[in-house]
């Protein structure tokens, strides 16, 4: 007989959560119920030889992200995934290494092999890779398996689980535009990540279905600092401007600082928008019009699909998963 404890043991939600999923319930997103039934299909049709006294096998498992500058202060949304990811397989009981990746430096792919070979990793979570990188086909190529996070190659055959950075700024820009607002500037994130390259192609889709263009797109960090730096100078190039809108919440913080130390006051003067829906949104001055990233069971996704690629190689079908993002309306936009 399979129990509750089984699917939770398998998919690494809790009992609770495997309830709610197998009875359809609304608040459980779609993409853990698929986990949940994939679960309880697996272990039905093996007759419930999975013990709840077995002893799980302990993998080890590498986190590879991009190692430009001050990672953990440029980019905290990311670097804050990254210690969940890390949490929850260590708290599982698997083996983690930190591997920052520096994909601009002659000799890095063969250093990286080094690093898997000497760590005995067996798989890898790939975050936010460059677009144009040829890491995965590397990877691929050396038969290691992993999933990708945090900034997904479109239309690919990877195996993939993301947020919808796509639909939740195109969703947004959407709303900007239906709301009659007008004289866009773009604070993005850097060029060459595949999470800004998602959530641009979700803006510019939405400019070019509106018939609309901004006034301007300037790229930088994912940082408070990098918010105001790129504030102070809005106004002296583009004086005009009245919407402004940010990659991250972060950026949208030091932005509104910096437009305040002007004279500007937000929204009337400037409306400002964001993107992730950090703690701090909802109490900045004024509350931060954002789009929020529905993260709950993430983790727990990730490593259950990777675990299933480790055992079970290139029988894992190729996916895409996508975890809902929502506008979440406040006073600054």
């Amino acid at each position: 007989m399979v129990t509750l404890k089984d699917i939770a043991e398998l998919t690494g939600v809790s009992i609770s959560t495997v309830s709610r999923s197998l009875k359809g319930s609304d608040r459980i997103s779609d993409a853990t119920k698929q986990l949940v039934q994939e679960a309880a299909n697996e272990l039905m049709f093996r007759k419930g030889i999975v013990s709840q006294t077995a002893k799980p096998v302990i993998r080890q498992i590498g986190l590879l992200f991009p190692a430009y500058g001050e990672y953990y202060h440029d980019d905290p949304t990311s670097s804050s995934d990254l210690r969940a990811l890390r949490n929850t397989f260590e708290l599982t009981g698997h083996k983690v290494s930190m591997l920052p990746f520096d994909f601009n430096t002659a000799g890095s792919l063969s250093r990286l092999k080094s690093q898997i070979e000497n760590d005995s990793i067996e798989g890898l979570v790939l975050s936010d890779p460059p677009y144009d990188s040829r890491l995965p086909e590397y990877l691929e190529d050396l038969g290691i398996p992993f999933i990708i996070v945090n900034g997904i190659y479109r239309n690919s055959s990877y195996k993939q689980i993301d947020f919808d950075n796509y639909q939740g700024m195109k969703g947004l820009t959407e709303y900007l535009i239906r709301k009659g607002y007008g004289e866009f500037a773009v604070f993005t994130g850097p060029e060459d990540r595949s999470v800004n390259k998602n959530r641009l192609d979700g803006l510019t889709d939405a400019f070019t279905e509106a018939g609309q263009e901004p006034l301007c797109i300037v790229p930088g960090k994912f940082s408070l600092e990098s918010g105001y730096e790129r504030g102070v100078q809005l106004l002296k190039s583009y004086p005009g401007v009245k919407t402004l809108i940010c990659f991250s919440d972060y950026i949208a913080l030091g932005a509104m600082k910096a437009l305040k130390e002007a004279g500007k006051s937000v929204p009337g003067d400037i409306r400002v928008t964001g993107f992730d829906d950090v703690s701090f949104s909802q109490f900045s001055d004024p509350p931060l019009t954002t789009v929020k990233r529905h993260s709950e069971d993430f983790s727990s996704m990730v490593l259950t699909y990777l675990i299933s690629f480790i055992e079970k190689g290139r029988d894992v079908a190729s996916c895409t998963i996508l975890f809902k993002t929502e506008l979440i309306q406040r006073d600054s936009g």
